[in-house]
């Protein structure tokens, strides 16, 4: 039996980026999934503009629940679309983000039907300007065991995952600022070694200027929390993780903005 999704989507005065997010949902081939928001009390037409998409939705037998409550940031929003979430595995499209094609969907729900018991997906992403140009991609690969430790982790926008994860082993930790994501990427397939499955495509198309990588004080602060991660994990990492991560960021950042101009 093919795999209930829960797609979780945080906003906060996203009034210019929703609308293809939301399009991107909707055009999936696959259709058993909910989508849920999290909104942060937006003040601008972000929640109208979700609004105007609910028929479209019903129309595709797709639940679109909203819901605009104060929270603590990004990963507060998205540990309440976890306690919401009822589907068996869990992703999380970023509002400034949107699926890289109508199948996306479709390969997460066949990578967990595979007999293996997978209990991870992930995939690549491609980084693109805000007139949509596409920049870099970020590759995915096969998960081997000191990778982790080099400074190669799966992209966390292509990252799907089953629920019973997130109930056995915890949420998003809120006393990372930047690096929750990783964290919870190394906790559950480090520290855990919960099986994973890297599908070569790419999932999704992200908008450049997230907040581990908007500037060079950002970057050595998600790089601080990421070697924390480690220590809180009970794990212990190689000295050329706390360099190569940086430099590799920086360059990454680098070729973007030669590419992409301002953002």
């Amino acid at each position: 039996m093919l795999p209930r999704i829960s797609l979780i989507t945080t906003t906060f005065n996203s009034a210019a980026t929703i609308a293809s997010t939301l399009d991107s949902a909707l055009a999936q081939t696959y259709t058993d999934f909910e989508h849920i928001i999290i909104d942060n009390q937006s003040s601008d037409s972000t929640l109208s503009i979700i609004e105007s998409y609910r028929v479209r939705y019903e129309s595709k037998g797709v639940s679109l629940q909203v819901f605009s409550q104060r929270d603590l940031g990004i990963y507060d929003g998205m540990n309440k679309g976890l306690e919401k979430a009822r589907g068996e595995i869990v992703g999380f499209l970023n509002a400034d983000d949107f699926f890289a094609s109508n199948l996306v969907l479709e390969f997460i729900s066949w990578g967990f039907d595979k007999p293996d018991s997978i209990d991870i997906v992930y995939a690549d992403i491609i980084y693109i300007s805000r007139t949509l140009k596409p920049l870099r991609v970020l590759n995915g690969k096969v998960l081997k065991r000191h990778d982790f430790a080099l400074g190669f982790h799966p992209p966390h926008p292509s990252f799907y995952a089953r629920k019973a994860l997130y109930t056995r082993y915890g949420g998003f930790n809120l006393s990372y600022t930047i690096a929750a994501d990783y964290e919870i990427m190394l906790r559950f397939l480090q520290k855990h070694q919960a099986k994973s499955l890297y599908i070569n495509e790419c999932f999704v198309k992200m908008r450049v200027g997230g907040t581990s990588n908007v500037s060079l004080a950002n970057i050595m602060r998600a790089n601080f929390e990421c070697a924390r991660a480690w220590q809180d994990n009970g794990l212990s990492t190689f000295p050329i993780f706390i360099v190569l991560k940086p430099l590799r960021k920086m360059f990454h950042r680098l070729v973007m903005l030669i590419g992409g101009g301002q953002h």
